[in-house]
């Protein structure tokens, strides 16, 4: 007795696999960031924490004035 597996024909299989790797590639294309957004989202993450310092600085500035 064949496998059940073994009953489907290779073009059956080879069609799945198709699928499965075309569908991969559409969820690895939805996720992955073009050159130009990934800067975008570097500088603005980096302004952000250029400020969050300047502000921590000034607060301790104003804290501590003279220590």
């Amino acid at each position: 007795m064949t496998h059940p597996k073994d009953r489907r024909t290779l073009a059956q299989r080879q069609a799945v696999r198709q699928r499965a790797i075309r569908e991969r590639a559409k969820r690895i294309q939805k996720s992955s960031m073009t050159k130009a957004e990934r800067r975008k989202k570097f500088l603005a993450q980096s302004v952000f924490v250029v400020l969050l310092i300047a502000v921590i600085a000034a607060a301790s500035l104003y804290i501590f004035p003279k220590l």
